[in-house]
């Protein structure tokens, strides 16, 4: 326990605040962020299935509520429309709420998934400095011990070689966090949950909002085609 303390008053103050700071919150917040994302998704097309089997609700995604106004108030031509590409279009503004705050669903999948590269380059720059440091520290300590009394010398040394060996410390935190969010990344697999979710969203729009929508466009497309035939 003696040796563990020991290492912690190696530690740099400064340290310490890069790898809380760059790392260690950022991976909290985030997986925070993943966990309310994945379940803001699920929700969604846990509802949107529910549409399917014939169950509408007060509680029909907004998402979904945008769309049947945007079709049922539009002049477009159906049997031309792009479904799946009015849905994705509508999804890029979905939101949720964390913490009070209205995030962008896309923008927090993104920062999921680049964050544990940004985790590693930021604990390498925190062992990149701490090593800076430690270096300047070694030279100002050789330039000022006597190099003949080597007891003294090497008891100089000794504080700025370990510190070097923890620098190394920020390096092994970035890694350990990287790895838990590439986990719970796959654990929480918002993909999945999202092709669900536009796949349940586009099947109800084509057949069976629009269908109600236009009963006849489908026929009166197939008349008018024959007749020109």
């Amino acid at each position: 326990m003696q040796q563990i303390f020991s290492i912690f008053n190696l530690i740099p103050g400064y340290l310490v605040f890069l790898a809380l700071v760059l790392v260690v919150l950022p991976t909290i917040v985030a997986i925070a962020l993943r966990f309310c994302l994945y379940r803001h998704l699920k929700s969604l097309a846990k509802k949107a299935r529910r549409l399917l089997g014939g169950v509408k609700s007060e509680s029909t995604p907004k998402m979904i509520t945008k769309l049947e106004q945007r079709l049922a108030d539009s002049n477009l031509n159906l049997d031309q429309l792009n479904t799946a590409a009015v849905i994705e279009g509508e999804y890029s503004h979905e939101t949720f709420y964390f913490l009070g705050l209205s995030l962008n669903c896309d923008f927090v999948d993104n920062l999921s998934r680049i964050l544990p590269n940004l985790l590693l380059s930021f604990g390498l720059l925190g062992t990149f400095l701490g090593i800076t440091f430690n270096l300047s520290s070694l030279s100002q300590t050789i330039t000022q011990v006597d190099i003949n009394d080597v007891r003294n010398l090497v008891e100089e040394l000794n504080q700025p070689l370990q510190g070097m060996g923890v620098a190394f410390t920020t390096s092994l935190v970035a890694i350990a966090c990287s790895s838990l969010l590439t986990v719970l990344n796959l654990f929480w697999n918002t993909n999945i949950v999202k092709a669900s979710l536009l796949s349940s969203v586009e099947d109800y729009i084509d057949n069976i909002f629009l269908p109600r929508i236009q009963p006849v466009t489908s026929l009166e497309s197939a008349i008018s085609q024959f007749s020109r035939d």
